[in-house]
């Protein structure tokens, strides 16, 4: 039959709230959601028209995000060390976590076949440091750009807390040198190659802080 003689409205609600689809053209697309029920009215200009006509329903497959990031302030002098990525949908309850190399230049790459386009809160923390969250960051398929920190470095058991158990882990390495027996490279905070006094400055400045963190919601219990 003729497109021009059909037309198809397609309505989220009942037939009498505004249509999301009211269309004459056989190949319009439209985005629906799993589980919803919907609503479709199909009627002629022509009161003796027959036919048949085809709703066809398709997955689409989602857009993938890769995360370029890069940690402000990071000292290029601190050996390359791990960054743990923690991707948290707060639609869908999800939270996806991914261990990669953070370079000297403090820069790192997040990819894989389960980041899916949308808003996430992210959670950064790099080895030694104190986590760092952004909350709402939007990805778009294909490559986003994610600018995180400074961080606070001191937490070398990483419990993402700095307290007196890091300050005993930073005891065992104090005045040892890069490549030398019982040296930490983590306690070697300015990355000056030798854990000492000033070491002992910047983990004060961190004493007694937690990293940040996301409360997610459990089910309740009955």
């Amino acid at each position: 039959m003729p497109a021009t003689e059909l037309e198809l409205s397609v309505f989220e609600a009942s037939c009498g709230s505004e249509a999301i689809l009211c269309s004459s053209t056989p190949s319009n697309l439209i985005s629906v959601t799993p589980f919803t029920t919907y609503y479709v009215r199909v009627h002629s200009y022509l009161s003796s028209l027959t036919g048949t006509f085809n709703i066809c329903i398709e997955t689409v497959s989602p857009e993938i995000a890769t995360i370029n990031g890069s940690i402000s302030g990071w000292n290029s002098n601190c050996t390359s060390r791990n960054v743990k990525v923690s991707l948290y949908n707060p639609t869908t309850l999800i939270t996806s976590i991914f261990i990669t190399p953070l370079t000297t230049s403090g820069t790192f790459v997040v990819n894989g076949i389960d980041i899916y386009a949308g808003t996430y809160h992210i959670l950064v923390k790099v080895q030694g440091a104190l986590t760092v969250l952004s909350e709402d960051v939007v990805l778009n398929g294909g490559a986003n750009s994610l600018s995180t920190g400074p961080v606070v470095l001191g937490d070398l058991n990483n419990s993402n807390g700095i307290n007196i158990l890091d300050l005993s882990i930073f005891s065992a390495s104090f005045a040892t040198t890069a490549g030398s027996s019982g040296h930490n490279f983590l306690a070697d905070f300015n990355c000056d190659g030798v854990a000492n006094i000033f070491d002992v400055s910047i983990l004060g400045a961190g004493f007694n802080q937690v990293g940040d963190d996301i409360y997610i919601p459990t089910k309740p219990e009955y």
